[in-house]
């Protein structure tokens, strides 16, 4: 299985007041997220369907949503952002896209007729799309460094909140999620949030496009902090809002503005007073960053990437 990986790389160098530097040991490597199984189990999937199906019920009888969606196609923003102001350039990688081979185990095709997906051996496809932290996720979840928005305007149909959220297993919890309907009867689905982050909103309360839905966490079947984000159409039937050419459920991106399959960035660049230290899952990492040195010191220059 491939999918994608982060790299970084570490130099040093005895910083001084003259014209030369010494340099010692490079250091660096990759970094994967670990293998996702279900996110959901069927028995807490069927569950949270028939919750969000009832509320759709209530919701039009009471005319807080439309009996007949508007056939205009919504499109969707990027479901992340920055909650507090940081110094990195960006925060995630994607580990996972939705697998359209509905073979199993071990037939993967994504949208761009790659193999950055996954199945299971019970039968399950993956059907959202994984957006993990990265560098130091589980400080930036600490941190609420990372916001979960929602990627189009819509009503809330469903939420879950107080589980438990440093999951670093497939340990068969439930997550915390919010799940919004659009005005073309497509719902988005958002997965693994922090425990006690979730919007105050309630179930049928409007949202806009880009307003806060929750944090970045590992709640539920998680091997790591991530967002899973996943899309029903009208029909309940389920989308990848990215357009390629092994997507033949819809011809056209749901996205406003379609990401790059291979996305080439710079995501952090920081200098080190020593080598960083990658803690085990759920401890949060020692960066060890320092910004100011005195002549004779090593600095450890850094660089994270993305793809």
């Amino acid at each position: 299985m491939k999918i994608s990986f982060l790299l970084s790389f570490i130099f040093s160098i005895s910083y001084s007041c003259g014209l030369f530097a010494q340099r010692s040991d490079v250091q660096g490597g990759e970094y994967k997220f670990p293998h996702q199984g279900e996110c959901l189990s069927d028995e807490h999937r069927q569950q949270i369907q028939h919750a969000i199906d009832a509320n759709v019920l209530s919701l039009q009888q009471q005319g807080k949503l439309e009996m007949n969606p508007s056939r205009n196609l919504v499109l969707f923003e990027f479901p992340m952002q920055w909650n507090i102001p940081m110094d990195a350039y960006s925060f995630y990688a994607i580990s996972n896209y939705v697998d359209h081979d509905p073979s199993f185990q071990g037939f993967i095709e994504d949208y761009n007729c790659g193999d950055r997906s996954y199945d299971t051996e019970g039968g399950y496809n993956h059907r959202g799309i994984d957006y993990y932290l990265w560098p130091f996720s589980w400080n930036l979840v600490q941190s609420d460094a990372v916001k979960i928005v929602a990627a189009a305007d819509g009503v809330i149909v469903g939420k879950n909140e107080g589980n438990d959220d440093q999951s670093c297993s497939l340990n068969g919890n439930q997550w915390n999620a919010v799940y919004v309907q659009h005005a073309d009867g497509s719902t988005s689905w958002y997965g693994h949030m922090k425990k006690n982050s979730v919007t105050t909103k309630l179930v049928g309360d409007n949202v806009a496009a880009g307003e806060y839905l929750g944090i970045v966490g590992s709640s539920g079947n998680s091997t790591g902090p991530h967002l899973h984000f996943e899309v029903y159409d009208g029909n309940n039937d389920l989308v990848d809002p990215f357009a390629g050419p092994c997507n033949e459920w819809n011809e056209d991106s749901w996205w406003i503005d379609q990401r790059p399959y291979i996305d080439p960035t710079i995501l952090k660049i920081q200098t080190h007073f020593a080598p960083p230290e990658f803690n085990a899952c759920p401890s949060p990492d020692f960066t060890n960053e320092q910004n100011e040195f005195q002549p004779g010191e090593t600095i450890y220059f850094a660089t994270y990437f993305r793809d």
